[in-house]
């Protein structure tokens, strides 16, 4: 397994996809000063979601694309860890702003 790969393009998909969204937040509404739970944004800012669903596919795409074996468990790994930090990141932004 490519584990540098993996965890490489992970931790920029991350960086990427909860920084872009976080970023976007930021701009389009102000300081969110979130509580847990709480998306008051309505449909505009559910689109924010989307942004680390498409970065996470990419990265998949781009680790399956890059290894010899076993690449189907390394591209859902890659795309399942983007999300799972993403979201963490987007809700501890949220907690403690």
């Amino acid at each position: 397994m490519r584990l540098k790969l993996v965890l490489l393009a992970t931790l920029v998909g991350t960086l990427l996809g909860a920084g872009v969204s976080i970023a976007i937040i930021a701009a389009t509404f102000g300081r969110p000063g979130l509580r847990f739970g709480q998306f008051p944004y309505g449909a505009r800012g559910s689109a924010i979601v989307l942004i680390p669903l498409i970065v996470a596919l990419f990265a998949a795409v781009f680790v399956y694309r890059h290894t010899a074996r076993r690449r189907k468990l390394q591209a859902v790994l890659t795309g399942v860890l983007i999300l799972v930090l993403s979201t963490l990141v987007d809700i501890g932004v949220g907690l403690f702003s």
